[in-house]
């Protein structure tokens, strides 16, 4: 993705790669942090977000490896056992793991909803984009579009925390968002 920035009618640019831009966004409408703590913090929390987006892609991508398994998901997947047996172990097990390590690492402080300092924060958003969509409902439904739409799992994981389900929630109340 490309975003094109009017600085003015004669100071046009161009901003190459999602993760630049969003902190150029952040920084340009004060949504990374008020001090250098919160700064710092946000910044932890998107590493977080990017260890699990990595996790997934590995387990969406790896071989499987048990015999049964293979054989198994062969006869129920129709020979899609290779992508299978990762991706639902990382959904049954490794994501609620991930979520409460992500949890544990917030501020033990902050107010809810948002995770850092009392307005939303780029932590918000890349927590938001990582575990929810919401539907065009009048209430929020989390579609976990990340994670190839197994909605179910994603909210059994979220059950186990809180202060990021809670963050996911009003974010997508947010009426600019629905």
């Amino acid at each position: 993705p490309i975003l094109e920035i009017h600085d003015s009618d004669e100071d046009v640019w161009v901003l190459g790669q999602s993760c630049a831009m969003l902190r150029f966004l952040a920084h340009r409408y004060r949504r990374f942090g008020s001090n250098e703590k919160e700064r710092a913090r946000i910044d932890a929390i998107l590493e977080h977000v990017r260890d699990i987006q990595l996790k997934w892609f590995r387990a969406k991508r790896r071989p499987a490896r048990d015999s049964n398994l293979i054989s198994y998901l062969s006869c129920v997947a129709g020979g899609q056992e290779h992508m299978v047996s990762d991706k639902l172990q990382f959904l049954k097990n490794d994501l609620s793991k991930l979520l409460i390590a992500l949890e544990n690492a917030l501020p033990p402080n902050n107010p809810l909803p948002w995770i850092i300092g009392l307005e939303p924060s780029l932590a918000d958003v890349a927590i938001y984009h990582l575990l929810a969509t919401p539907e065009l409902t009048t209430e929020p439904q989390l579609t976990a579009s990340f994670f190839d739409g197994d909605r179910d799992y994603v909210r059994t994981a979220l059950a186990r925390a809180p202060r990021l389900r809670a963050c996911v929630h009003a974010f997508a109340m947010l009426p600019s968002i629905r």
